[in-house]
Parts: structure tokens; C-alpha cells; sequence
């Protein structure tokens, strides 16, 4: 294994940290523009034809090669040639349990010493709290692998019992601890054209899914919805970079996934449990979030009112985990301190919660937690999901989904991401209509919701700013376009350090092209 650390920009302390070159790695997803070869399942590829952009390409080809390589000289996927296209017949996780086993069965060979798989990787697998039916698919996959490997091992099944009690316990650890291998990419295609009479491209920041693994290191970080760390892919190398000042001594924090101002407390606390078997503690789940409040809450029908109406099961968990029983009463009394910084934003849409009297009366379904206005969630909830629909079907009828917008922006909170979302669907119709000044108008009023439930320069905006970028140069708004990328590049640098140019060579495109007007 190889770790290496680099020292980024000492005023921040911000480090990145190059973690295992040689991971247990599974290769899959690539575009279905990418053809594989009837010759071998991992090694042979056509790239002809697809429409992929350039880094992209690249990016594969290398993979391919490396790919290929790694195919003759280690048998870790030899036991995948000649026959079925594992991937396109089983589950990611179990062509990647498979990989791992064929390489500790190598090491197994090459040595003479059988070294128990489980303990090597020392990795938690959470088996006990499988439920019973996901459990029960465990089990099944386990032993069709087990088949699977001793067609090309010639192994005795009945012998390889212990691999197949080991393979279960590797599934398990592989659901919880396997990290998906993502490619960041510029898309620049004809599907973006914004007016039919001109050639003028919107462009955007995507990720691709090019593989899985397992990172030994990088497993050992804990999640955190507000996450101090992030982590990307060159390659096959894994690099963790601190995001934030990071005091000594405190501990370094990825994502698995759900953050805040992604998704509220529910969704996030929902998705954890159910993809990595924990309740979710950290800082952004211990303190109260304005973003937790705000993000899939309605409005107040109360206009002079900014307050949230927020629905039974986030209730519950504001209950459960802000508010502390007070002894002889029926109900709450006295609350946790809402997160650093957001007191006053929190105080704005949820006054209530910090009045320990009569708090008993605004904690319910439908009752606005500034004002106490009632709110019909049943009929608000009706409305909402038709004029949300018809958003999405309304992409030539500018004046009707001006409408759905109103009707949205009615119903739902100002900061909700339901109204980020609707604004930023109005800016791309505006687009294609030809009227950039008002797509780049309601661009940047989705993106300034965004920067109340996330912060101003969290990785999600700089995405954002990517396409106000280039509809400003589309209108030769040369110099409002070198300020917008210089904050994008502000924000990669954070997320990316000296990497950030060859993650994303579009910006410096993008660069180029307001220098050259």
C-alpha cells in the first residue's frame, strides 16, 4: 500500500492525503457509448463512435490500459474472462467480492499461507443488523459466487465452505465500507443549445460513476453531514482534502453521501441506517440546521409572515433530538443550542422554538412554528405535486410554467429546495427561449437559496456557477462572466487544491474565453 502526503496552502492547513494506488477496485458503468470486446470482459474496448467529451475519453482510455495491465500481470479479474460479462449479470458488490477474494486466493498461491480475509481487511460488516431479507440475499449471492469462482479455480465446493461463510461477511463489508470511484466531467452537448436560431451552449459540471472499491485508508474516515473533508479520484488514486480550518486534534470527516442543506434530518438519518447500519450522530445531526428546517418545509399562509410549516415526521425528529423532557410536564420545555452562526436565521423562521412557554402549542403537523397559523397539509400537499408535475411538462409554454412557479413558490418556503429547483427549471425554458438575461436572473436566484441551505462555498455552487458562467458569455457579459469564474475557481481550489485545473479544464476555457473578448 502506498500513502503519500502533500502539503497543501499552509495558512489554511489544508492537506491532501493520496490513499492506496492499489485498491480492491471494480471498473463498471462507463458510458453505454463504449462497447466492450467479446474477447475479455475487462480488457477490450471500442471507443469508436461516442460522443463522450474529451477528458472523459481520456480518462477511460486510461483506465482501459491500466485495466488491461492489470488483467495479465494479476489475475484479479482472470477468473471474469472467457465466459459471461460478470457485471452485466451480477450485482456490483458481488464482482467486486469476487475480485478480493481472487486476489487474497493469489496471495494464498504465491505464499503457501492461508490468511483469513475478513481479519486482513479488518473492516466492520454490521452482519448483525443485516435485516432478514437482505440477509437472506446475502447468503444467496455468497454461494452463487462461490460457484461462479470455482468454475475457473476448479475448487471442491465442499471444501470451500469457510469461503463461503467469508464471502457473506465480505458483502457485508463491502455495502458498508465500498466507495464509488466518480469522474468529474464537462458536458457541452447539442442537448444544451438554448435557442434554436443560434449556437449557444449552457455547460455544466457532472459526475460519472466509473467504479467501486475498496480504499482500506480510506474507510477509516467517519461520516459527517457537515463534512470538514472531500474526497475525489484521479484515476484509480483517492485523495482526501480538508475543506475548512481544522483545529489539531480534531477528528477529519467525510460524506458518505447525504450533507446538509442536501437533504433534511429524516432523509439523511433514513439513508444512513439503511446503507451503512448507523444512526447518524455527528455535528450537523446534534445541533439544530436552518437548513433542516427549511428544506422541504411549506410557507406560512400568513404573508406578513417568514415562518415554516413543517410536516409530522420532521416534527418528530425536532422532538426527539433538539428538545429535552422536562420533569412535570406533558411535553418538551427546554431545547439544545441550534448549530453556531445560525441562531438568527433559525429565529427568523422558527420563533417559537425558543419560547419555552406554550411551545407545546406550535409543535404539531401544519402549524407554522413563528406564527402558529394553521396550515391544510392534505390539500397545500394536492396543489403541490400537480403544479410540480407540470413544471416538468412544460418546457415550450414560458407563461404557464411562470405560473407553476408562482403556484410552487406559494406553497413551499422561500428557502425550500423545491423553489431552487422550480427556479432553476424556469432559467433552463428561458434559455431555450432565447431570453438569457432572465435565465441568468432566475440562475442566480436558485443558486442564492442554495447558499442559505449549504453556505456560499460549498462545492454545489461553484456546479451552479458553471452555467451562469456560460450564459454570461453567450450575451458577451465578459466581465460579470470573469467574476462568476473567479469565484468557481475560489471554490474548486477549496474542494480540489492544485488538482482543481486538471479535474475541471473547462473553466479554464471558460477563462480563455472572457480574455479573449
Amino acid at each position: 500500500m502506498e500513502a503519500t502526503v502533500t502539503s497543501a496552502s499552509p495558512k489554511f492547513q489544508q492537506v491532501i492525503l493520496s490513499l492506496l494506488r492499489h485498491p480492491h477496485i471494480l471498473l463498471f458503468g462507463l458510458p453505454s457509448a463504449i462497447s466492450r470486446g467479446n474477447t475479455c470482459s475487462n480488457s477490450a474496448y471500442s471507443l469508436s463512435s461516442c460522443n463522450l467529451s474529451r477528458d472523459l475519453l481520456m480518462h477511460v482510455s486510461n483506465v482501459i490500459s491500466d485495466n488491461g495491465i492489470r488483467c495479465k500481470g494479476v489475475p484479479e479479474h482472470k477468473h471474469e474472462c472467457g465466459g459471461a460479462h460478470w457485471t452485466a449479470v451480477l450485482p456490483t458488490d458481488v464482482v467486486l467480492a469476487g475480485r478480493i477474494m481472487a486476489k487474497e486466493m493469489e496471495k494464498k498461491r504465491l505464499s503457501g499461507v492461508n490468511c483469513n480475509l475478513i481479519d486482513s481487511l479488518d473492516l466492520l460488516h454490521h452482519y448483525e443488523l443485516v435485516p432478514p431479507n437482505e440477509r437472506l440475499e446475502v447468503h444467496i449471492y455468497a454461494i452463487v459466487l462461490c460457484y461462479c469462482m470455482n468454475s475457473y479455480y476448479k475448487l471442491d465446493f465442499r471444501s470451500a465452505e469457510i469461503n463461503v461463510s467469508q464471502l457473506v461477511l465480505l458483502l457485508c463489508i463491502i455495502k458498508i465500507n465500498s466507495m464509488a470511484i466518480v469522474h468529474v466531467s464537462s458536458t457541452d452537448s447539442q442537448d444544451s443549445i438554448l435557442s434554436p436560431s443560434s449556437n449557444v451552449k449552457t455547460s455544466c459540471i457532472e459526475q460519472v460513476r466509473v467504479g467501486q472499491a475498496i480504499y482500506s485508508t480510506g474507510s477509516l474516515f467517519n461520516h459527517s453531514c457537515k463534512p470538514n473533508v472531500n474526497s475525489y479520484f484521479l484515476s484509480r488514486t483517492l485523495f482526501v482534502r480538508t475543506t475548512e480550518l481544522v483545529p489539531s486534534w480534531t477528528p477529519l470527516e467525510l460524506s458518505y453521501g447525504p450533507q446538509v442543506g442536501e437533504m433534511d434530518i429524516v432523509e439523511r438519518q433514513r439513508l444512513l441506517k439503511e446503507q451503512y447500519m448507523f444512526k447518524c450522530e455527528c455535528s450537523g445531526c446534534s445541533s439544530l440546521n436552518f437548513s433542516d428546517l427549511v428544506v422541504n418545509s411549506f410557507s406560512c399562509q400568513n404573508s406578513r409572515c417568514n415562518g415554516v410549516v413543517l410536516e409530522n415526521i420532521t416534527l418528530k425528529i425536532l422532538e426527539d433530538k433538539y428538545v429535552q423532557a422536562s420533569v412535570g410536564t406533558s411535553l418538551v420545555s427546554n431545547l439544545l443550542l441550534p448549530a453556531s452562526g445560525s441562531d438568527k436565521s433559525i429565529e427568523e423562521v422558527a420563533q417559537k422554538l425558543f419560547q419555552k412557554s406554550n411551545i407545546g402549542s406550535c409543535i404539531y403537523p401544519g402549524c407554522c412554528l413563528n406564527c402558529n397559523a394553521k396550515l391544510d397539509l392534505d390539500s397545500v400537499n394536492a396543489n403541490l405535486s400537480e403544479a410540480t408535475l407540470n413544471m416538468t411538462r412544460l418546457a415550450d409554454s414560458l407563461d404557464r410554467a411562470l405560473d407553476c412557479l408562482a403556484k410552487i413558490k406559494s406553497m413551499r418556503h422561500q428557502h425550500s429546495k423545491t423553489v431552487a429547483q422550480a427556479e432553476d427549471s424556469i432559467a433552463e425554458i428561458f434559455a431555450k427561449n432565447g431570453d438569457l438575461e432572465h435565465a441568468i436572473k432566475h440562475c442566480k436566484m436558485s443558486i442564492q437559496i442554495l447558499e442559505k441551505l449549504y453556505h456560499p462555498n460549498h462545492i454545489a455552487i461553484g456546479h451552479e456557477l458553471i452555467k451562469v458562467a456560460s450564459l454570461q458569455l453567450s450575451i458577451c457579459q465578459a466581465t460579470s462572466a470573469s467574476d462568476t469564474i473567479k469565484r468557481v475557481e475560489a471554490i474548486f481550489s477549496l474542494y480540489y487544491g492544485a488538482h482543481a485545473a486538471k479535474l475541471f479544464p473547462y473553466v479554464n476555457m471558460l477563462r480563455q474565453q472572457t480574455l479573449d473578448y
